[in-house]
């Protein structure tokens, strides 16, 4: 069993405002929503109901540190301040100060926070033999329907890297970036041994991640001097693919969530 429980994430805030947010917006929403309650409590003699949380900017800004070397890098208290003025504007969160913090309420909270509210969760129940998944939920892409193999000859399973469904993925992820017209065997086989070099990238829920970030960084989706926009083939081309796992595009991604 997964220690910690679990949070909910709607596929539908792709196509939300909040998707279009600067990365360290998106990133504070995506922790206030972790770390509020699941049911009432008391804390430090303050009552919170379920989707609500007590923190502070200090708080947030080492919730979400990260490192650089042996540097503990933070977001501002400027950062903080934008991101919760957003979060305010856009009816996403509601904040109540104390003397020593702030209560922060999660909007519609026990309405995306219920598996119930969600379209698959009928059809999850009824299918017994299905397997629990973690957090990353339900995958539209994962219905149990006819695949289409037209761009998949080896199927889905854990060795089998199965190359219509990333693609289906990338396609919904980064529409902005050119869309796969041909996956001729030269491209499959990129794909195909990015798959394989690591367990961890043997689930679709890795490449949905792995698009998500390419997504949060400018320079990949065309933000750049020469506009330019890579291809599938492209991220996945092991001397690029490498590139972006190790993290060379972050000091462009931070410089635009800071706006500088």
């Amino acid at each position: 069993m997964i220690k910690g429980g679990y949070y909910l994430k709607a596929r539908c805030i792709q196509n939300a405002e909040i998707s279009y947010a600067p990365p360290h917006i998106r990133e504070i929403w995506d922790w206030l929503i972790k770390e509020a309650q699941h049911s009432d409590v008391t804390l430090y003699g303050v009552e919170l109901k379920r989707g609500q949380l007590f923190t502070s900017y200090q708080e947030i800004r080492d919730g979400l540190s990260w490192k650089v070397g042996y540097r503990m890098e933070r977001y501002s208290k400027n950062d903080c301040e934008t991101a919760m003025k957003y979060l305010t504007k856009h009816t996403m969160i509601t904040t109540t100060k104390t003397t020593r913090g702030m209560i922060v309420t999660i909007c519609k909270y026990d309405y995306y926070q219920n598996p119930t509210s969600y379209e698959s969760y009928n059809e999850n129940r009824n299918k017994t033999t299905r397997v629990i998944r973690d957090r990353h939920t339900i995958n539209k892409n994962e219905k149990n329907e006819k695949k289409d193999t037209s761009l998949s000859p080896e199927g889905s399973g854990s060795l089998n890297c199965p190359h219509s469904d990333i693609i289906k993925i990338y396609h919904t992820v980064l529409p902005m970036l050119p869309q796969v017209k041909d996956w001729h065997d030269g491209r499959q086989e990129k794909l195909r041994a990015r798959w394989k070099e690591d367990q961890e990238r043997q689930s679709l829920s890795w490449w949905q991640d792995f698009f998500e970030y390419v997504r949060s960084c400018p320079h990949l989706i065309g933000q750049n001097n020469r506009e330019w926009k890579p291809n599938l083939e492209w991220l996945v081309e092991r001397k690029n693919f490498v590139k972006i796992i190790e993290g060379n595009y972050e000091k462009d991604r931070r410089k635009m969530a800071h706006g500088r």
